[in-house]
C-alpha cells in the first residue's frame, strides 16, 4: 500500500503491484525535487535583507571630526558624537551650530582652560606634551571644566575659534584664527616656536568685556612672548602690548596659555584672559588688573 509517500508492501503484494507502487513513488520524489529547486531560485533572486544602517557619529560609524558631520549631516544637532581620533575613539561633544563671530558649523573641541587656575598657563607640560587632561569634561559643552582632548594633538584644522567667556560673566565672545594651512594645535605650539596670526588688535579686544592693551608691540600668534627671562609677558595664543616701542618690556596681554609679568614686577596669576591697567597705557602695580576668563579652543 502507498501510504504518506512511503511504501508499505503486504507480504502476498502481486509483482505488479509493487511494480506501480515504484513508479508512483519516483514519480513523487521527482515532483518534490522540483518543487524544491524552485523554492532555491525564488530564493537565489531574492535581493539579500538590508543591513542596518549606522549614524555617523555612533559607534560603529565614527566620525573623523565634528565638521564631517557637520557636512554629511546638515539637520545634526550639537550634542555628543563619536569621533576617531589619533587611534582612539571617544565621545566628543560638537558644536554644530554657528559660533558668533567664528561662523561656521561643526566645531570640535580641542581644550577648555578656566583662566583663575594655573592648569593651562604658559609654563605648564600639557602644551608640549600629548598628554590628556579630564577626557570626560569633553562632552559637556561649554562649562567651567578644564579639559585637554586627544584631539589637541592628532586632529589637523584651518580655522581654530577661541570663545571666552569672564570669569563673573556668562556672555560669550569669539576670535577666529584662520590658518593659511592645515595643521595640529600641538605641532604648532610644541616645539615653543613662534607662529605669528594675522587676527588683528581689534579683533582681539573684541574678545572681553572692557579688554585693553597698550598701543605697541602688538605682536600676535602661536607661543608669541616679550622676551626670554623668565618673567618676560608671554602667551601660548595671544596678542601683547606694550607702551614703549618695543616688545621686550610688554606689559599687557590678552590670550590663552598666559605667563609672566608686566610693570617688570607683576605677576597677573592667570592662565587666560586679559591683563592690563587700570590707567593704561602707563602701568603700576597699583593699578594692574587680572581679568581672567575661560576659554574654549575649537576647531574646524
Amino acid at each position: 500500500l502507498f501510504h504518506s509517500s512511503s511504501i508499505v508492501l503486504a507480504e502476498s503484494a502481486p509483482a505488479d503491484s509493487v511494480a506501480v507502487l515504484l513508479d508512483q513513488c519516483i514519480l513523487k520524489n521527482e515532483q518534490l525535487n522540483s518543487e524544491l529547486c524552485s523554492l532555491r531560485r525564488a530564493c537565489a533572486s531574492r535581493p539579500p535583507a538590508p543591513r542596518p544602517r549606522h549614524t555617523l557619529g555612533e559607534k560603529t560609524n565614527t566620525a573623523t571630526s565634528c565638521f564631517e558631520i557637520a557636512q554629511r549631516k546638515p539637520n545634526a544637532t550639537s550634542g555628543v558624537y563619536y569621533i576617531l581620533t589619533g587611534d582612539r575613539v571617544m565621545q566628543i561633544y560638537c558644536h554644530l551650530e554657528s559660533l558668533g563671530r567664528c561662523g561656521g558649523q561643526g566645531w570640535t573641541p580641542l581644550m577648555k582652560v578656566d583662566g583663575r587656575k594655573r592648569t593651562f598657563s604658559y609654563d605648564s607640560f600639557l602644551w608640549t606634551s600629548k598628554d590628556v587632561y579630564d577626557v570626560s569634561a569633553g562632552q559637556t559643552g561649554f562649562d567651567d571644566k578644564e579639559t585637554k582632548l586627544p584631539t589637541y594633538s592628532y586632529l589637523p584644522f584651518t580655522k581654530l575659534c577661541l570663545v571666552f567667556r569672564p570669569a563673573a560673566g556668562q556672555e560669550k565672545r569669539q576670535v577666529l584664527i584662520e590658518m593659511g594651512s592645515s595643521e595640529t594645535l600641538y605641532n604648532l605650539i610644541s616645539a615653543n616656536q613662534f607662529n605669528s596670526t594675522n587676527v588683528g588688535r581689534k579683533n582681539w579686544l573684541s574678545a572681553l568685556s572692557g579688554a585693553a592693551l597698550q598701543p605697541n608691540c602688538n605682536k600676535e600668534g602661536f607661543n608669541v612672548r616679550a622676551g626670554l627671562s623668565s618673567w618676560s609677558l608671554r602667551a601660548r595664543i595671544g596678542f601683547l602690548g606694550n607702551n614703549e616701542a618695543d616688545c621686550i618690556t610688554a606689559d599687557t596681554h590678552i590670550g590663552v596659555g598666559l605667563g609672566g609679568m608686566g610693570c617688570g614686577s607683576h605677576f597677573y596669576r592667570m592662565s587666560a584672559g586679559n591683563g592690563r591697567f587700570s590707567d593704561a597705557p602707563n602701568c603700576s602695580s597699583s593699578t594692574a588688573i587680572a581679568a581672567a576668563a575661560f576659554v574654549h579652543v575649537l576647531a574646524q
